[in-house]
This record gives C-alpha cells, sequence and structure tokens, in this order.
C-alpha cells in the first residue's frame, strides 16, 4: 500500500468534481445498500470512460502498467450515517481512492485493519483483491471521493 499526501492539486480535485457525471446520468445510484449489507452510502456514480477530460485528470496520478487499465471510474459520496464495511474488490487489481474534500467528521479509512490517515488531496493505493479495507460512519459532513479499479488487460484467446 501507498500514501501521497497532497498529491492532486485543488484545480484538478474542481475538474474531478465537475465532470465525473458529464454525459451519463443514467449511471447514478442513490441510496446504495448491496446484498451483503457491505455498503451504506449516499450516492455512487459510475464514471463514463470515454470522458475524456476526467480520463485525462485522474491519470495525472494513476500509474498504469503495460498490460494493465483502468475498469472503472466511481464517485462515491457518503452523508452522516453512511459507511463501508470490511470488503474486498474483487474486479481490482490495485484499488486507488482518491480524496476530494475534508468537510466531514468520521468516515476514517482502515487497510487491513491499519488506520490511514486520509485528507483532501491525498491518494491511497492498495491492492484491492487482496487488502480489506473499510470506510467508518459519517458523523456529520459529507465525504465525497473518486474509486478508480485498475485491473490486468484481457488477453485475447483467439
Amino acid at each position: 500500500m501507498n500514501i501521497f499526501q497532497n498529491k492532486i492539486n485543488h484545480l484538478d480535485i474542481d475538474i474531478i468534481l465537475k465532470n465525473y457525471d458529464f454525459g451519463n446520468q443514467n449511471k447514478k445510484i442513490k441510496s446504495y445498500h448491496d446484498f451483503k449489507n457491505v455498503i451504506h452510502l449516499k450516492e455512487i456514480f459510475y464514471c463514463d470512460l470515454t470522458n475524456k477530460l476526467l480520463v485525462d485528470t485522474i491519470l495525472k496520478y494513476v500509474t498504469l502498467e503495460e498490460d494493465e487499465v483502468i475498469y472503472s471510474l466511481h464517485y462515491i459520496k457518503y452523508e452522516s450515517g453512511y459507511y463501508a464495511k470490511k470488503h474486498l474488490d474483487i474486479k481490482a487489481n490495485k484499488t486507488y481512492l482518491i480524496m476530494l474534500n475534508d468537510d466531514f467528521e468520521g468516515g476514517e479509512l482502515y487497510v487491513d485493519d491499519n488506520f490511514i490517515p486520509f485528507k483532501k488531496g491525498d491518494v491511497v493505493v492498495f491492492d484491492g483483491q487482496k487488502e480489506y479495507h473499510e470506510v467508518k460512519e459519517i458523523k456529520s459532513g459529507c465525504r465525497e471521493m473518486m474509486v478508480v479499479w485498475v485491473s490486468k488487460k484481457v488477453k485475447n484467446i483467439i
């Protein structure tokens, strides 16, 4: 796991916040509760990977190996009372978490039961398939973040 403090400048955070939903309103899910009761959050939005401005901004901070691709970009909004229980990201070899704000209390990040200090502009990178992670309950305010799942390219078997 790697933690990069103040990695993302505030201009790029503004670009992400203004463009995560560009042209893709049908992929917004409100008050999401998954079937295993792992994630309880206000809003999750699966971003359009053809949104060049958004992807180019994210790629300033995401390192892809030759055999890797961005599998998913998703914006997550946690409000008071929302959380994510300990879980793995099944389809992500690498998970990048990008904190977009710090106007909240609670919402602490734990990776493999280790508290990770995480503030606006920070990026945390870990193996989402092997390292359990969770977000504790938000006590007040709203926690906004961008999640980037990186996966290995699928090889053509023909």
